[in-house]
């Protein structure tokens, strides 16, 4: 890796982790830019009565405080263009994931040839995997250092999802292969790519099984915050209390391992353990699961109501069968709860008084792991304050390790 660290341009759809990159590089004085595709504040004040109304509510969201301090620069306008002209074709799936990509990268290669014409400087050139492809062809044309962030386990983990749908057919989500030319395109990335950022080991294991070179690869963990979270100092003082309050907080998906929970919930009726389900879904959740009586499903969580949610809960469980890192675990951790994970995902366990990695393959284990803290009531757990878990995954000790 590059000691020599220079200034950094970050190209980046979307509010990725909340911006946490390009602000930590602007905190240690390295950000030259941030381009994204849209920032609510960059949109003409003629044009944001079209924003009104939940239809575009996630783009509302386009923003944080630390942006007013940095160079941002987005296509704010075109890109509520391009979103209002994908409606109007009906534009969904693959298709549009893969021309909003294509427009971005177009955009963004367009901006930075600009940029590099006129610097003074190479500046280093980070981009998100599947819209980079354009953006370093310009980077490589002036001799710039790329560095690519990997956002998924690529065609290895969409082998992943593919059996785990042909094995639980009664879910209906809907397995739809990838078009070969994305991961043409990907390919062409990683080929450009002077580094490739993974979020685990997991992930590193997956791009090499995907045909990256090792000599690219480096494990940088997600940055998190702690926000409003709170912990007792220390010691989790009232243990684990009957009946045992699981929570599991993501989006329900086969991927995420929703057929395994809902295994082990049925082997677990009867036992004094309470799930409670959390998250958006498009899939089907069988007839032979609905009905549950240790299980209650809430929906989709609004984001303000996550910290107390996981206070509300002794466990949080995480049983992914891929996730590039998985910052859920991090924020159940700062708030309080016993972590069951999954090992493929980023590694946050770091001690059996924080919580314990079963294999989510494994049901019998995973029920029985929960039968033993749900019967050990006297059981006592030590967690780290919201500080130390944040002091760990800091946005500074994150953004040290890039090139």
């Amino acid at each position: 890796m590059n000691k020599d660290k220079g200034k950094i341009i970050c190209f980046q759809i979307g509010a990725r982790e909340h911006y946490a990159l390009p602000r930590g590089f602007h905190q240690q004085g390295r950000l030259a830019a941030m381009v994204t595709d849209f920032l609510y504040p960059d949109l003409p004040g003629v044009l944001k009565p079209i924003m009104n109304g939940p239809t575009f509510k996630s783009l509302q969201l386009r923003d944080h405080p630390d942006l007013g301090k940095m160079p941002a620069v987005s296509f704010a306008t075109k890109a509520l263009l391009f979103e209002l002209g994908a409606k109007l074709k009906k534009q969904q799936g693959w298709d549009l994931i893969m021309a909003r990509n294509k427009w971005f990268g177009r955009m963004a290669a367009a901006w930075l040839e600009d940029y590099l014409r006129k610097a003074n400087h190479k500046p280093v050139v980070f981009s998100y995997s599947y819209s980079a492809l354009e953006i370093f062809k310009v980077a490589r044309k002036y001799g710039c250092t790329t560095v690519l962030g990997q956002i998924d386990g690529a065609m290895a983990e969409e082998d992943i999802v593919r059996k785990e749908s042909e094995l639980f057919p009664e879910f209906k989500e809907g397995f739809a292969t990838i078009p070969s030319v994305y991961w043409e395109h990907w390919r062409q990335e990683v080929h450009l790519a002077d580094y490739v950022v993974v979020n685990s080991a997991w992930s590193k294991n997956l791009a090499l099984e995907n045909g990256v070179s090792e000599n690219k690869l480096f494990v940088a963990p997600l940055a998190y915050e702690s926000g409003e979270a709170e912990t007792s100092k220390g010691i989790r003082k009232n243990g684990f209390q009957t009946p045992l309050k699981v929570l599991y907080l993501g989006t329900l998906t086969l991927r995420k391992g929703l057929a395994r929970l809902l295994n082990v919930a049925k082997l677990l009726e009867g036992f004094p353990i309470e799930f409670t389900i959390a998250g958006g879904s498009s899939l089907v959740v069988p007839d032979r699961f609905k009905n549950l009586s240790n299980v209650k499903f809430t929906g989709k969580i609004e984001r303000d109501l996550t910290n107390e949610l996981y206070r509300e809960h002794h466990v949080f469980i995480f049983p992914t069968l891929s996730d590039g890192f998985g910052m859920t675990q991090l924020e159940a951790l700062s708030n309080g709860c016993y972590l069951v994970v999954s090992p493929y995902c980023g590694e946050v366990v770091d001690s059996p008084d924080r919580g314990i990695v079963v294999d989510p393959y494994d049901a019998e284990n995973m029920a029985e792991t929960l039968r033993q803290l749900a019967t050990n009531e006297s059981k006592v757990w030590h967690l780290p304050d919201s500080d130390m878990v944040s002091g760990r995954f800091s946005i500074n000790n994150v953004c040290s390790l890039y090139p």
